[in-house]
Parts: structure tokens; sequence; C-alpha cells
């Protein structure tokens, strides 16, 4: 669980490739491409900035019912869907999780307003971690936070709200209510808060789950 600063440093790496290589990619999807295309060209890209394979690639298009972590499939960009991703690329061995979102179509107020609070939940999750807190700690935490924004705590089917990460997608300590593991200095934390708020906001249910995934090391 504790990774040594060479460790960080590819890790660093893997997630570089991710995010730039989404981008990059970001600018070429249109209106009637299906998931797959968008997936194969996200992997080729990525490829040529150095990553060694891509085993994990959800790819998922629609504004509601999306099929998240299942292989992307033929189903078309639609306007105004929104394009969901996660990325598992390995660079020297070492894997990144990095999850992006997007929308084709203009972003209304109210979808900016559900990305910008949630992003801030993240960043001031990750900020208020810190050593000899346990996983359940951070998730406490983080539910602490969440209570103040318009969504509330996170939904009840978010039992886990992050993990370690390293050469595996996912690694110790887990964060969620039951973990006892100890976050130590050297540990690579993702935290991820799920939505699916059943309220005024129902229409950016999904685009609320679609947070940004920070890395903290």
């Amino acid at each position: 669980m504790i990774k040594s600063d060479d460790e960080v440093e590819l890790k660093r790496q893997a997630m570089k490739v991710a995010t730039d290589a989404f981008f990059s990619c970001l600018e070429t999807p249109e209106i009637g491409h299906t998931e797959e295309q968008f997936a194969i060209a996200l992997k080729r890209e990525m490829f040529a900035q150095g990553s060694e394979s891509v085993p994990w690639l959800p790819v998922g298009f629609g504004r509601a019912d999306m099929a998240y972590s299942l292989r992307s499939t033929q189903r078309k960009l639609a306007e105004n869907d929104y394009i969901w991703f996660d990325i598992g690329c390995v660079r020297e061995g070492y894997m990144s999780d990095v999850n992006r979102t997007a929308k084709a179509g203009s972003v209304t107020n109210e979808e900016q307003a559900a990305y910008e609070t949630i992003r801030r939940l993240t960043l001031e999750t990750l900020h208020s971690i810190r050593p000899v807190m346990t996983g359940g700690d951070v998730f406490r935490r983080c539910a602490e936070l969440a209570s103040a924004t318009l969504f509330g705590a996170p939904a009840g089917a978010a039992s886990r709200i992050g993990h370690g990460s390293g050469i595996d997608l996912t690694e110790p300590p887990s964060i969620m209510a039951a973990s006892d593991e100890v976050i130590r200095p050297g540990m690579i934390t993702h935290i991820e808060p799920k939505y699916e708020p059943n309220s005024a906001y129902s229409s950016l249910k999904r685009f609320a789950w679609c947070v940004t995934r920070a890395l903290k090391c």
C-alpha cells in the first residue's frame, strides 16, 4: 500500500497519459460515432503517448440508464448525450484510474453547477486526509462535507467512495464506512463520491455521478 517515490512518479506518468489522451481525443467524436469507435481512438492515442497496455476502458454515451463499468458498445452518440470514461492504462507497470466526463452539446448552468459541486467535494475530501485516519474516517468526512451540498450525503449504493491504486487498478486501502485500514504517508488514494439524486435535480443524475477523480500522492 505504501509507494516509493519512484512508484509515485510512475503512477503520475500513467495518470498523465490517460488525461492527455482524453483531452486530445475529445476533439474527434461526432454525432453518430459509437462508444466502441471512441474507445479505439482513445486506446490508439494512449499507445502513441507511451502506454504499454489499456486493460480497463469502459466508455459510455447517454443521459440515463448508462451501463457503467461495462465494455463499450455500438451505442451511437446523440445530441446532448453525456460522454463518460473510466481509463486504466499502464505505464511502466503502473496503472492509471482516471474518470472524466463531457457533454455532446451545450452545458447548462445547472449542469455546470452540479459538476463544480461534486468536483469541490472530491478535492475537499482529498485535502482533508491525514496520516493515522482510517478509510472509515475518510468516508465519514466525505459524508460530512457532502451533507452541506445540494445533493446531501452520498447515495446509499455508494458503499465505497475511494480506494488505493498502483500496479493494480484498485488496491487497499478501501475508503468505506467499515474500513479500519490506516492511512499512511506514501499511499496513493483515489476519491470518487457517487451520486444519483432523486430530486428536482434528477435530470442531472448521470452528470453528477460522473465525477472527476483526483489523485493524492
